[in-house]
């Protein structure tokens, strides 16, 4: 009888942390109850600082009005009801521009919550605006899919105009990043052509590891790395029939076996492979400007060097296979220094993020000569960077710091009225935030020092 009650006790409390309650400013009052969920009634907030908001996770100092309109789930001035799970401390927060409101990302941070769907009911575990898995009913497609990445799993039916132009991200298996314009992504799988009007079903899907580049059609897709969501385009056939992908010949050849070069691979100009790469952070490797290395690289060396892995993470990586280069300069980047070299036989590029200029150039070089001001656990701190020199002062004791600037990290001394020692900061990818630890004269930095704009 005593078990009995103890169980019914227990459904009683678990039942508790479902009710409806009006949310708090921030989850820092719910630290304590990892795993957790709440339900909370929100209005939405278009204005305030939050950090970090991939896969809906922000840290638990972020305001909830202000990430409920960031992940979608409300508009500002919107009153709704909301699930928020709390989650332990996590690495890293990106940030990411949705919806109006640009998060601010963050480095390693105590607590944190994830925003799992908006509710109608407490008791009901369903997609808000869902009875269906297949929507029916055609409706004016929106310009891409992000405003649906809470909705995985339905599929919808879109009236599209196709469109021969635009920047879209994946495509294998007619897969896309969910912020891929969807009038460019039907035209790119075959089934409209640029100007023709037509229905056509979208499923949504989770965030994929990676999105290859493919040519088809038309229109070159770019390839991108790790994402938040995506939608699949199928077949435009009615609700009632079991609904196909599009299938066409992927551009890229998975291959299981991975070499630890790619010299192997010189006669296969112009072919796409995929790799399951095991990161590895040192290793002597040559170039990779553009993600462009000699193909006598190490190709677990260049993942982490490129950024499309960490040391010791395994996952899969897409590979370019290109001709020669006349030269390979040499780049500082995640903490791995390439080495430069002439002309060479054979190369191959990593195809992972949106290439661009800052894949291009060590961060160290990009950033302006004032790195700003940050809010830090020693106060008000103000940065400035003379070539890779670096001085600051912040709000205790008269201190001031000085130290270099190698890529991301910042390796120096602090300075106070009593007394001085070691520093080392990391900074986020767009320097807006810092993980960084102190110590007491010459002895190895341990506590930590953190800061954000």
């Amino acid at each position: 009888m005593k078990k009995v009650i103890l169980f019914l006790l227990s459904l009683v409390l678990a039942e508790a942390t479902l009710c409806q309650q009006k949310a708090p400013t921030n989850l820092l009052g719910y630290r304590n109850k990892v795993g957790e969920t709440f339900y909370f009634t929100v209005t939405g907030a278009g204005t305030g600082r939050i950090w970090g908001g991939q896969d809906a996770v922000y840290t638990d100092d972020s305001p909830l009005a202000t990430a409920v309109v960031h992940c979608g789930l409300l508009k500002a001035g919107e009153t709704g009801n909301v699930y928020v799970k709390i989650m332990p401390g996590q690495s890293s927060y990106p940030s990411i521009n949705r919806n109006g409101v640009n998060s601010i990302a963050y480095g390693s941070w105590q607590g944190s919550y994830k925003i799992i769907s908006q509710m109608k009911d407490p008791n009901v575990l369903a997609q808000p605006d869902s009875k269906q898995p297949v929507t029916t009913i055609a409706r004016q497609a929106p310009q891409n899919l992000t405003e649906y990445r809470f909705k995985t799993g339905e599929t919808f039916l879109f009236t599209v105009t196709g469109a021969g132009t635009g920047r879209i991200w994946g495509g294998q298996d007619a897969v896309y990043t969910d912020d891929s314009p969807l009038a460019t992504a039907v035209v790119h799988c075959g089934l409209l052509k640029a100007g023709e009007t037509g229905n056509v079903y979208v499923k949504i899907m989770p965030g994929q590891r990676s999105y290859p580049s493919i040519n088809r059609n038309g229109v070159n897709s770019i390839a991108y790395g790790s994402w938040e969501g995506s939608y699949q385009v199928l077949s435009p056939t009615p609700a009632k029939t079991t609904i196909q992908p599009v299938t066409k010949p992927p551009a890229t050849t998975v291959v299981t076996s991975t070499p630890s070069t790619l010299t192997g691979y010189r006669n296969k100009v112009g072919q796409t492979f995929t790799f399951t790469v095991t990161g590895v952070g040192s290793g002597r490797i040559w170039g990779g400007q553009n993600l462009i290395y000699t193909d006598d690289s190490p190709l677990a060396v260049a993942a982490v060097h490129s950024g499309a892995l960490r040391a010791g993470e395994t996952g899969e990586v897409s590979v370019e296979i290109l001709s020669g280069q006349s030269s390979y300069p040499s780049i500082n980047r995640n903490g791995i220094t390439s080495i430069a070299f002439g002309s060479w036989q054979g190369s191959y590029k990593i195809l992972m993020g949106r290439v661009d200029a800052k894949n291009t150039i060590p961060s160290s070089q990009v950033i302006s000569k004032s790195l700003g001001t940050f809010q830090t656990d020693f106060g008000e701190m103000k940065l400035t960077k003379d070539g890779n020199t670096v001085k600051g002062t912040y709000n205790y004791k008269d201190g001031r710091i000085e130290g270099i600037l190698n890529d991301r990290t910042l390796t120096g001394m602090w300075y106070q009225s009593n007394g001085r020692g070691r520093i080392v900061f990391v900074f986020n990818n767009d320097f807006s935030s810092f993980a960084g630890k102190w110590s007491y004269n010459d002895a190895a930095p341990s506590a930590t020092w953190n800061g954000r704009k």
